[in-house]
């Protein structure tokens, strides 16, 4: 999610000296930003594909007119860092998977909250993920 113009042509750069600009991985998060924005007028939040925002974040920031960067949620950060047992970064976006839930082709499903992780599993083998672990009891 991004915040924009109104109309959605253009993201707003958001920070306090008006040279970055945020996609967020949940929307509750970008209209949080959008509320404590002052002078933000009618600006909205709008949805954009994570390829698309990968790509606007990989341009230089002198033809944008700013910088792109992602925002995760505190508590994803922390999960990504104590799995990965490294601090992660505050611009990453951490990505979650388990290799369990691969498709029989091989390929690998990526998961921006652990907690869906883990929700899929369970429901592969049938269970509910316990508080505890997240994984079925």
């Amino acid at each position: 999610f991004v915040i924009t113009t109104a109309d959605g042509s253009t993201p707003l750069f958001t920070d306090a000296d008006g040279t970055r600009a945020s996609f967020f991985a949940e929307r509750r998060d970008a209209e949080a930003k959008l509320k404590s924005l002052k002078g933000a007028g009618d600006a909205v939040v709008m949805s954009l594909p994570l390829s698309e925002a990968l790509d606007l974040k990989k341009q230089p920031a002198s033809e944008l007119g700013g910088e792109f960067t992602l925002s995760a949620r505190k508590g994803e950060r922390d999960d990504a860092s104590a799995i990965a047992g490294a601090q992660a970064d505050p611009d990453d976006l951490p990505l979650f998977f388990d290799p369990r839930l691969a498709a029989p082709s091989g390929e690998v499903y990526l998961f921006l909250k652990k907690g869906d992780v883990d929700k899929s599993w369970a429901k592969a083998v049938g269970g509910k993920p316990s508080a505890k672990t997240g994984y079925p009891a």
